[in-house]
């Protein structure tokens, strides 16, 4: 998965795009969204970045954005804090962990578009 940069109107738009050059549409529908309300062009990208970890985080995981629920949520928790474990990711240094306030900006961002209605968690 990659985050790619797209010139619209003379705007910068992000799209995250999957391993066969596809666009993730609920991302691309979410990052839209923010857009259409006015979000700013850093806030577009940020969300883009942090949502791509998310949608990695899944295709590793062999889920599919609309069975998370908490436990899944908890998992994505975990690999933020130990990146190493990720199989797609090839590190040549070893990698800090994320910070407990990193994570926290990347579960808000993932909770943000389950609360508009992209995608339900489901609670256990």
């Amino acid at each position: 998965m990659k985050v790619q940069e797209v010139l619209i109107q003379e705007k910068k738009r992000y799209l995250l795009i999957d391993k066969r050059g596809y666009p993730v549409i609920p991302v691309a529908k979410y990052i839209k969204y923010l857009d259409n309300i006015g979000k700013a062009e850093n806030t577009l990208k940020s969300y883009c970045y942090h949502l791509k970890l998310y949608f990695q985080f899944l295709e590793e995981s062999r889920l599919r954005y609309q069975e998370v629920n908490l436990d899944i949520l908890a998992q994505f928790i975990g690999w933020l804090r130990i990146p190493d474990q990720s199989t797609k990711v090839i590190y040549f240094e070893e990698t800090l962990a994320k910070r407990s306030e990193r994570i926290e900006i990347h579960i808000k961002k993932v909770e943000s578009i389950k609360d508009i209605g992209f995608f339900r968690l489901k609670f256990a």
